[in-house]
């Protein structure tokens, strides 16, 4: 989506609104899906340690200071 039509979401009713963010999601999950064959492959290749810590960034959004070596 282009910085115009985010800022023209600003003008929107309610149901435009709702229609707008919908594509947004749309486009997130087609970014999603493309992402994931390649990283997981990625983390098939993890050791355990490095899965544990990307376990719990997913997780929490943290990296945890227990985690770090």
């Amino acid at each position: 989506f282009t910085k115009e039509k985010a800022e023209n979401s600003k003008t929107m009713n309610a149901v435009e609104h709702m229609k707008f963010h919908s594509q947004a999601t749309e486009v997130q999950l087609s970014h999603m899906k493309k992402l994931i064959p390649p990283f997981e492959a990625l983390y098939a290749s993890m050791s355990d340690d490095q899965k544990k810590i990307t376990d719990t960034i997913f997780r929490t959004g943290k990296h945890g200071k227990h985690m770090i070596k």
